[in-house]
């Protein structure tokens, strides 16, 4: 099944990916640039003139695939690609039914925008919750703590928020604890104490001796790094034995900015406890991306193979910063009012940056959005005080008069963009869900909040968890063991793989009778393959009903006299080869036995035989 996601998401991300190389030219860019390089040239001519002609209503309806017979039919091919590619958004009727009801406790301070995330999101977690018998989940990017006291105060589920600043946790639990006043009416009733991190030490979880359940605030920056993930193993270990009382635990997340998405991602693959995941992400411009550290952009192996198999970068920052703007549901909602204005905005700031571009120097952000954008007269006023250059009114006034008829391009181009702006989100999204799919874990993407009302991708990625499951120790040096043991945990087995067993294995598997337990899709190295043999992780839980094992890499075993030695492992051939007296199998024959078969050897052709030759020589 998973396989079969995975070579479905080849196709789309292939095409995503060929129609953005096809189009960089729409959304490789910036906007506010859009007079510092003449970004209306890059518009084909045969689309000029019928782009230029639509009215208002005519723009808002592109995005949605609204073609015209006298369109050129690069314009219509254009139109109708990209809305087959978009990010679909229908929300589910189970997500509406889910949708929680706000009560005194939980309403107060919220934005109707908010509020709809809140209920609608909190609905989806305690569905979740009830599936995979979660009696707590971890709030990742707590901020305020909305979401948190609505899942404790209306869904009856326990909360820990992790917020990164200190002074979001004190205005949370303040917020908890007046909420819980009102949701009972009852002045005495007492509130949740606070938790923080200061520097390396989490701080223990102070639990209320209140009825109900609760929702605690910590103070805890989640980067990927050691020391995050040591305070999250910290914290789970709090919640289910000192402080919160429980033990299944599942992840949610309600707009996690640009690396916390896949920093979330990460550390849940990391605690097997954790038995689901929910997430919602924004800001995907702020993701780290290839040369940099920890980049989690493209975050799938299958996406990164596609990426580097086009040989250039066709989703760039700009692209990122494109999909996490407003959805083609929001722009055509708009007005005609509501496009003069974002014309004028538009095109005065992108004047101001080619005035100030061709003077040397650079535009203060914060200042020109203080400026007057009545028109251009008010606007180049306004901005040379605030600037206090007076020079800068006549040349803003200037410019206009010389370039001012280019103008008319800045929404047909925002109209561009908004087609594309699907496609690009619908990328990330995909990527990040193939990602849990490489790693054995059953995802989907869900739609959950009305576009129109919540602009920001609405998307859940959800990974749901069954089966019982133990709690292992932490070891970063491990990372694709606990990946591997998560097939077996979450899966009850289902994920199938080769198994090539030597006489050894068999005769290793022949000892378990048959009731074990660990089912694993890859091994990276034939050390760590010993190591699941050799130690109680498996042989020591009976629950363990069966093993399958590939492994590899044989010539990074650990032999005698190193501690730990996992080559010989049976005690026969322990024994057969202290009777031969001398070491026998070295770790140069453990790397020959690692390398090409005699099948491969035997499908050489005279040129691989003549290559292979020379290489030899060379070294």
């Amino acid at each position: 099944m998973l396989s079969l996601q995975i070579e479905n998401a080849r196709r789309v991300l292939d095409e995503r990916l060929q129609y953005l190389a096809t189009y960089d030219w729409i959304h490789n860019i910036q906007i506010t640039k859009f007079f510092v390089y003449r970004w209306w040239e890059k518009i084909p001519d045969e689309w000029r003139e019928h782009l230029l002609q639509l009215k208002y209503e005519e723009l808002n309806a592109i995005p949605f695939g609204r073609t015209k017979d006298a369109w050129p039919s690069s314009l219509n091919e254009f139109v109708a690609l990209s809305d087959k590619l978009c990010l679909d958004r229908t929300v589910p009727e189970w997500v509406k039914d889910a949708e929680v009801t706000l009560g005194l406790g939980t309403r107060c301070g919220l934005t109707p925008k908010k509020a709809h995330e809140v209920c609608r999101l909190a609905g989806v977690v305690k569905c979740v919750c009830h599936k995979t018998a979660c009696q707590a989940v971890i709030d990742i990017g707590s901020g305020l703590g909305y979401l948190g006291r609505c899942l404790a105060l209306e869904c009856g589920v326990t909360v820990v928020g992790v917020e990164a600043k200190h002074e979001f946790t004190e205005t949370a639990q303040r917020m908890m604890k007046d909420g819980r006043r009102k949701a009972c009416n009852h002045p005495e009733c007492p509130g949740i104490a606070m938790s923080c991190c200061h520097g390396d030490r989490l701080h223990p979880l102070e639990h209320s001796s209140g009825n109900g359940p609760s929702n605690v605030s910590v103070s805890l920056c989640l980067d990927g790094t050691t020391q995050s993930c040591e305070q999250m193993e910290e914290l789970l270990h709090q919640i289910e034995s000192e402080g919160v009382g429980v033990v299944k635990v599942g992840v949610v997340g309600l707009h996690c900015c640009g690396d916390l998405t896949p920093c979330t991602q990460e550390l849940f693959l990391s605690h097997p406890s954790l038995r689901h995941l929910v997430l919602v992400g924004c800001c995907y411009h702020k993701m780290s991306q290839p040369p940099a550290s920890g980049d989690h952009f493209p975050l799938s192996e299958l996406l990164k193979g596609l990426m580097q198999a086009q040989g250039q970068c066709i989703v760039s920052t700009l692209a990122l910063r494109l999909a996490a703007q407003e959805t083609r549901e929001r722009w055509r909602k708009q007005s005609d009012g509501n496009h003069s204005n974002h014309e004028k905005q538009m095109a005065f700031r992108a004047i101001a940056e080619a005035v100030v571009s061709d003077k040397g120097s650079s535009l203060n952000r914060k200042l020109i959005r203080q400026a007057n954008y009545s028109d251009i007269g008010c606007f180049a006023e306004s901005l040379s005080i605030l600037m206090k250059d007076p020079s800068l009114k006549d040349a803003l006034l200037t410019y206009h008069s010389t370039n001012g008829q280019f103008v008319a391009y800045v929404e047909p181009f925002t109209a561009l963009q908004t087609c594309v702006q699907g496609v690009i989100e619908g990328l990330i999204v995909l990527d990040r869900c193939v990602f849990l799919w490489e790693q054995g874990l059953q995802a989907e993407m869900v739609p959950v909040f009305d576009e129109d009302i919540s602009p920001r991708a609405g998307m859940q990625i959800k990974c749901i968890t069954t089966g019982a499951k133990y709690k292992t120790t932490r070891a970063t040096h491990l990372h694709s063991f606990k990946r591997l043991l998560l097939l077996s945990y979450y899966f009850k087995c289902d994920v199938m793989s080769s198994c090539f067993c030597t006489p050894c294995r068999l005769s290793f598997l022949s000892q378990t009778d048959g009731n074990n337990v660990l089912t694993l899709k890859e091994q990276e190295n034939s050390k760590l393959a010993r190591i699941l043999q050799k130690s109680e992780l498996f042989l020591s839980h009976p629950s363990l009903r069966h093993l399958v094992l590939v492994g590899c890499c044989y010539h990074k075993m650990s032999q005698p006299p190193a501690s730990g030695d996992h080559f010989p492992l049976s005690e026969l051939l322990k024994g057969l080869m202290q009777a031969q007296g001398q070491c026998i199998v070295s770790t140069l024959a453990l790397r020959l036995a690692a390398q090409e078969t005699r099948e491969r050897w035997r499908k050489q052709s005279d040129g691989n035989h003549s290559n292979h030759e020379k290489q030899i020589q060379l070294q």
